[in-house]
C-alpha cells in the first residue's frame, strides 16, 4: 500500500512510462508466432525456474517476459527474423558481456532515468542462442546484485569442474 502511495507521489521512480507493448524488443519479439510472452498468471508459472536463475533478484520486479529461441536449423525466414531481432538490441545500452567457456551472454538495458529502467535483456548467443526480454522496473542497484551472484556461481562452477 506504502508502495503504490509513493509511485503516485513519485512518478520518476518508475524508469519508463511507457507500456510494455511499446518497447522496441517486445513489439520484434512477439511478431514472430514462436516468441513466448509471458504475463500474469502464465508469469507465475514461469517462477519456480526463474528461482534458479541469478534473475530470481529482481523477479518480484518482473511484470512480462518474452522469450524467443533462435533455431540453429531455421529457414531463411526465420534466419532473417533473428537478425532483425539481434539488430533491434543496438537500440539499448549494453552493459555486460559474459564470454564463459560454456555461454556466451550479453545483457542490455533500456534507457534508465536515475537510478531505474523499465527493461533488462538477455541475448545467449551460445551454446543455444535466444534473446530474453524481462519488463518492469527495476534498478541500477538490484541489476549489480544479478551481475554478483551470476559471478559467484560462474566460480562456483569453475571450482566444481576441477
Amino acid at each position: 500500500m506504502i508502495m503504490a502511495v509513493l509511485i503516485m507521489l513519485c512518478p520518476d521512480i518508475y524508469a519508463s512510462a511507457k507500456k510494455a507493448e511499446e518497447s522496441p524488443a517486445v513489439q520484434v519479439l512477439t511478431s514472430n508466432k514462436n516468441a513466448r510472452k509471458l504475463e500474469g498468471g502464465m508469469l507465475k508459472l514461469a517462477r519456480p525456474a526463474l528461482k534458479k536463475t541469478p534473475m530470481a533478484v529482481v523477479m518480484d520486479d518482473i511484470d512480462m517476459m518474452v522469450m524467443y529461441s533462435i533455431s540453429q536449423k531455421a529457414d531463411e525466414e526465420e534466419k532473417q527474423f533473428a537478425a532483425q531481432a539481434i539488430n533491434v538490441l543496438e537500440s539499448y545500452n549494453k552493459v555486460s558481456e559474459i564470454d564463459d567457456p560454456d555461454y556466451r551472454m550479453c545483457i542490455y538495458i533500456d534507457n534508465p532515468v536515475g537510478e531505474n529502467f523499465s527493461e533488462i535483456i538477455l541475448y545467449i548467443s551460445r551454446p543455444d542462442p535466444s534473446i530474453m526480454v524481462f519488463v518492469g522496473n527495476f534498478t541500477i542497484g538490484s541489476l549489480k546484485k544479478v551481475g554478483e551472484i551470476s559471478d559467484q556461481r560462474r566460480m562456483e562452477r569453475r571450482r566444481a569442474k576441477r
